[in-house]
């Protein structure tokens, strides 16, 4: 049985490799949120992120039945 011991270097590693994964997210939604609020894509086509998570919230069961605050 072998064991796996955490070094700095992997560590490090591992860092950079969720770091990686998760900037094309970031900038995706950076762009979503900054392309309508510029006024190079119409509101209409694509809200801005903002917007679209405000409305998705006001859809949850528990926002939609009886207004509370969850």
């Amino acid at each position: 049985m072998s064991t796996v011991i955490a070094t700095p270097g992997r560590l490090t590693w591992a860092w950079l490799c969720a770091f990686r994964s998760s900037i094309a997210i970031v900038v995706f939604v950076a762009l979503w949120e900054a392309l309508p609020r510029l006024g190079w894509v119409d509101v209409t086509f694509l809200p801005p992120f903002s917007v679209v998570l405000r409305g998705l919230y006001d859809m949850t069961p528990c926002r939609a039945s009886c207004g509370c605050i969850c």
